[in-house]
């Protein structure tokens, strides 16, 4: 799940299984394979991501680069540190 963070700063959608690591980067805005089901159940499910139109993605896109870089900036970690280190 390292590469969820570069790809989602730049809002790329990123389909991934839903682990709750994963799930705690991309939060509602990723693409979630379920590892319970089949392949063929996951295939239908993503489907539905492709049948979107290309308003619908760039929406998504829009969602996944804003969120990410808001909680992942540097400017972001390095705040929360600094809360970390004053308290």
């Amino acid at each position: 799940n390292f590469k969820l963070h570069p790809y989602s700063g730049i809002g790329l959608p990123t389909i991934c299984y839903n682990h709750l690591s994963n799930r705690s980067i991309l939060g509602d805005n990723g693409l979630y394979l379920d590892h319970e089901k089949s392949d063929e159940e996951n295939a239908v499910q993503m489907s539905r991501y492709l049948d979107m139109g290309n308003e619908e993605h760039a929406t998504l896109s829009q969602k996944i680069k804003e969120d990410v870089s808001a909680r992942f900036s540097w400017e972001t970690i390095i705040k929360q540190l600094e809360e970390i280190y004053e308290q």
